[in-house]
């Protein structure tokens, strides 16, 4: 909330806080700006019809309050992972996109500028075909020390949505995609836990994966290290050339690129903007391309079916480590073309609300 509060374009807020325990911090961030709390999305878009919606809630909540914001022709940003399956979310995305309408998941990770330029190098071509990916991703082990309590237990709750891979690996999984440009074919997986708490979700994945281009992939992820907040490597090796990197959004992340023609191996400190001088927050990167893009004058910052196929990678994972076969992911014949997103037509940019 802290981030939309911040923003002069956003005109006016409604509440849905059924909980009652979000209204206070509201008031104190919007003031005057918030103009209605309701006890529940159905009554929010029932009364109101604001132009952008931003829904965080737990997984199995989250499609029932989309769907009602995209009825009521409101472009959505919502908290991943979005759903427990991911059929749920594919239907809202083929629903946003009949209706030209954002449909966001919250990977603020792509939204880093070292990323950012990572998969614009290897997209265009600069490091040739991509063979071969190798992702390592660990955070600190604090989650599941309380995993009772925290985020109301359903980060630990298989039935809820929760576990490793469905609440932070994703933003590497999604990474995977967005720097690649590509699609998840197969996987073959170990998942589960190195901790020794009775939950029945994974908190470590050591994943294999092949790509829809024909490369391969493995991806090392989980709550692993002790009172850190997370740390690994990124790297993608190609006919041409490779690029190594960092999947964080936060820190003093490298940007290394090996090819036979420029840029030349390049490092630089990607945490400050360099024409304004102002830390780098993805987070609020992404909240700024999402508006831009409902108000028109910019493309999507995540592709419809993002958290979709986010979703459909880990329940492939999953299925792979308990039968210890190779699994597919998704529908494969779709290919590439999911990762297309289609540019709104150019508007003046207005206030939301």
């Amino acid at each position: 909330m802290s981030r939309l509060a911040a923003r002069d374009d956003v005109a006016k807020v409604y509440l849905s806080d059924p909980s009652g325990e979000s209204e206070a911090e509201a008031r104190a961030l919007f003031g005057d700006r918030l103009a209605a709390v309701l006890p529940s999305p159905e009554a929010l878009f029932e009364t109101f019809r604001p132009e952008v919606a931003v829904i965080t809630l737990e997984p199995p909540r989250t499609p029932d309050a989309c769907a009602v914001a995209l009825e009521a022709g409101s472009h959505v940003l919502y908290e991943k992972p979005g759903a427990v399956a991911a059929s749920d979310l594919a239907r809202l995305a083929a629903t946003a996109r009949s209706r030209g309408l954002q449909f966001v998941c919250a990977f603020a990770n792509r939204m880093s500028p070292h990323l950012r330029y990572a998969g614009e190098l290897v997209r265009s071509g600069r490091i040739g075909d991509v063979w071969a990916v190798n992702a390592v991703f660990v955070a600190r082990d604090r989650l599941v020390k309380g995993w009772r309590t925290f985020g109301g237990g359903w980060l630990f709750s298989r039935a809820r949505g929760g576990g490793w891979l469905n609440f932070l690996g994703c933003h590497t999984v999604d990474l995977i995609r967005a720097v690649t440009g590509q699609e998840f074919t197969e996987v073959t997986a170990f998942a589960g836990k190195v901790h020794g708490e009775p939950f029945d979700v994974d908190d470590t994945d050591a994943v294999s994966f092949r790509l829809s281009g024909g490369g391969f992939g493995t991806l090392l992820t989980g709550y692993t290290l002790p009172e850190h907040p997370g740390l690994g490597t990124f790297s993608v090796y190609g006919s041409a050339g490779w690029l190594i990197t960092e999947p964080v959004a936060s820190g003093s992340a490298a940007v290394t690129c090996h090819a036979a023609n420029p840029p030349l191996p390049e490092s630089r400190d990607w945490t400050v903007d360099f024409s304004s001088g102002a830390m780098v927050d993805p987070y609020a990167l992404l909240a700024d391309a999402f508006i831009r893009a409902a108000q028109g004058g910019a493309p999507t910052p995540c592709e419809p079916e993002a958290g979709a196929r986010m979703l459909e990678f880990t329940a492939a994972v999953r299925t792979a480590a308990v039968s210890r076969q190779t699994q597919p992911v998704g529908d494969p014949g779709e290919g590439d073309d999911r990762m297309r997103s289609s540019q709104r037509a150019s508007q003046p940019r207005r206030p939301c609300k």
